[in-house]
């Protein structure tokens, strides 16, 4: 299909802040977004769709979900990925999902004919928390087309309860076992002053979701996610599966610029604890292996243990008192080290600047001169780049 597009590149225009805070932050909370944005491109009014994609990109959002997007076209696609910054997206005619996180990855899982649904696996780089399947859905505005619509949906594998295995299961090939968030438009209102029809599909498929999922804003229920003049309602959800609803630690419904979208932004933020890293786990840095001031002074340490040592202390305590050294002195230096390294650097770049003002008139003596602070300055540089890179991998 034409109108299907899936980005996994890079886009030009550099990073935005959202992008440089998350890089920087390191860490295991992401904000999901939901929001019927009732056209992003709107060609007749370009200010108006930039302005409304500036607004969405400050709100510190990992992964957008928007509804009735309208890019049928790979030019529109090109202009909301370019306009994201984003380095990942799958667009279809009625749904689009950005990760706005250059740590977070998305991968297509499937996209229903009529485009309505995408599903995605979403990923951390780094394996800050289990990868997870997100459903993005926009449901039909006319009741009986929102019908049909629903009744696909119970149908699709993704959806059906698998009895065989377990009857709280809903399992799709590989992603039986993937948590699960399932946002969108739904079009239609929950609330409990609306009859239900008990055997429409509308009904069976809310009923799906308040059984095996959990409402991310059910504490906002008096809290209208439409607004059209005097008319509100909620029609727009975010449902995730119990393991990782628990997770969940803040959701809001935010009002958007009525020249936007009649939507409300839906944000659900979540905190994930990793496995492989988190407070209380320290790892030497290996480079120290090839740091003669470490080693001489962890061997002088290590000899006095031992040879202070009475001979009836177990090995087992020897051990741990030698393990309490490695990790003292590995420390002391290491903070010692970062503070000289920190230090050098600006002595080295003043002492560069001084070397370049004194030789202003022979500038080839200069860059002679110059070459061997530079040649330092690179090497801590370096150095420092390495430490870094260690800091964000979970093995060593």
């Amino acid at each position: 299909m034409n109108n299907i597009h899936y980005a996994n590149t890079n886009t030009p225009g550099g990073n935005s802040s959202n992008e440089l805070n998350n890089t920087k932050q390191k860490n295991s909370k992401i904000i999901v977004a939901s929001l019927n944005c009732r056209s992003l491109t709107k060609t007749s009014q370009p200010q108006v769709s930039n302005d409304f994609v500036r607004h969405l990109r400050t709100q510190n959002i990992d992964i957008l979900c928007l509804q009735e997007t309208y890019a049928s076209s790979p030019d529109t696609h090109f202009t909301l990925n370019r306009q994201f910054r984003s380095e990942q997206s799958i667009w279809t005619t009625h749904v689009g999902i950005v990760s706005l996180n250059p740590l977070i990855t998305i991968s297509p899982i499937f996209i229903t004919r009529d485009q309505r649904v995408v599903a995605c696996e979403i990923e951390h780089k780094q394996q800050l928390f289990d990868n997870f399947l997100l459903i993005n859905i926009y449901a039909p505005a006319q009741r009986p087309t929102r019908q049909l619509f629903f009744e696909y949906l119970l149908n699709l594998p993704i959806f059906r309860l698998d009895v065989s295995t377990n009857p709280d299961t809903i399992g799709i090939n590989n992603q039986d076992n993937m948590e699960k968030m399932i946002v969108g438009d739904f079009n239609y209102n929950s609330s409990p002053s609306t009859r239900p029809n008990l055997n429409s599909p509308q009904y069976n498929w809310k009923s799906l979701m308040d059984t095996h999922y959990v409402d991310c804003l059910a504490e906002h229920l008096s809290s209208p996610t439409f607004r059209r003049g005097t008319t509100c309602s909620s029609i727009d959800y975010f449902f995730a599966s119990q393991g990782i609803a628990t997770n969940k630690y803040n959701s809001s419904i935010n009002f958007i610029n009525p020249t936007w979208t009649d939507h409300a932004l839906i944000l659900v933020a979540f905190r994930f604890q990793s496995r492989n890293t988190g407070k209380g786990i320290w790892r030497v840095n290996p480079n120290f292996a090839r740091d003669p001031r470490f080693l001489d002074r962890l061997h002088n340490q290590i000899t006095k243990v031992c040879r202070t040592a009475p001979c009836s202390t177990p090995p087992h305590v020897l051990w741990e008192q030698i393990k309490k050294i490695t990790t003292d002195t590995a420390q002391k230096i290491g903070r010692r080290k970062a503070a000289w390294r920190k230090l050098q650097l600006e002595r080295l770049n003043i002492k560069r600047d001084k070397i370049f003002e004194k030789h202003a008139e022979n500038h080839l003596l200069a860059v002679q001169r110059a070459s061997i602070v530079e040649t330092h300055i690179a090497n801590l540089q370096q150095e420092i780049v390495d430490n870094d890179r260690l800091r964000a991998q979970h093995y060593w």
